[in-house]
């Protein structure tokens, strides 16, 4: 198993690969007691920040307060929102007016997008960069089952879209559970769906409509809760929305500015979401050359 400190030296590597790059101690990279004490009122200073701790706490507490009192006074006035007996009350769905200008174009975009069928706008992505090449059993055989193919797009969908194998056999012709366990069990695994999805990611990130939400620098994570009913290693209890009767898992995403998720990982929902934030960034398989990231935790 390669050490955490060795994954983020080649994380660093693959960032400046024309300088040298030394490990340092964690705690070279933050102020001891004697450094801060140097900078203290310097950077108390500059944040604009009274040294006595419970005088910042008082002016924060005076400046919420007076915030609320003006927020109070403001609801009603602009005929959006107010507040009816403690309660908050929306007069409309968004506060700002659509011109009906903005809406005839609306309609003409969405008139030049027509509805197309899932499993067919899988098949169409896959002709243009051929993403299920990378779809190889695990014990490395030429020879595929019959109706390999077929039974390779409703098993990615079965997965993707969570409605589960029998009732993807209920959706298709020709098609058994068998087929789509053994193709699930055999060519669907964590690295050909990794390699298959960077595919997908890198010929996203060249597109010119990309392009235009970012330039594929800049990434967010966050995970979503999902419950699961077999028994699991990482399934954990949720209660603050599943209660304690339901056992649930994590997937924590990794999209870049593009909208493209990059790195997904499923997790178990005891610990921190912060714990795993870095961990994608040294597995990025795609040529996406993030340089800043958010996150809400």
């Amino acid at each position: 198993m390669t050490s955490t400190p060795f994954k983020i030296l080649i994380f660093l590597k693959s960032y400046f690969p024309l300088k040298k790059v030394t490990l340092v101690s964690f705690w070279d990279l933050i102020y001891n007691e004697k450094q801060w004490e140097q900078e203290k009122s310097k950077t108390y200073k500059m944040l604009s920040l009274d040294e006595n701790s419970e005088k910042n706490v008082a002016k924060s507490v005076d400046r919420f307060h007076e915030t609320a009192k003006q927020a109070e006074k403001n609801f009603g006035a602009d005929g959006f929102a107010e507040i009816v007996k403690g309660k908050l009350k929306l007069h409309k769905k968004d506060s700002l007016d659509i011109p009906d200008d903005i809406n005839r174009l609306q309609s003409t975009i969405n008139s030049y997008l027509p509805k197309i069928k899932i499993e067919q706008l899988l098949i169409e992505v896959d002709q243009m960069i051929g993403f299920t090449k990378h779809f190889t059993p695990i014990h490395g055989q030429k020879s595929k089952p019959k109706k390999f193919y077929k039974t390779l797009i409703a098993g990615l969908l079965a997965q993707a879209t969570n409605i589960g194998i029998a009732t993807m056999q209920d959706c298709t012709t020709n098609i058994t559970t068998g087929m789509l366990y053994y193709v699930i069990d055999t060519y669907i695994r964590e690295e050909t769906i990794k390699a298959a999805n960077a595919d997908i990611v890198n010929q996203h990130s060249i597109k010119t409509l990309s392009k235009v939400h970012g330039d594929g620098t800049l990434s967010s994570s966050d995970g979503q809760r999902f419950a699961v009913t077999a028994s699991s290693l990482l399934s954990s209890y949720y209660p603050k929305y599943y209660g304690y009767y339901e056992q649930v898992v994590s997937l924590y995403t990794h999209m870049s500015d593009q909208f493209a998720v990059y790195n997904t990982n499923a997790i178990s929902c005891a610990p921190r979401e912060s714990l795993y934030v870095i961990d994608d960034f040294l597995d990025n398989n795609t040529i996406l050359a993030i340089r800043e990231h958010t996150t809400d935790t």
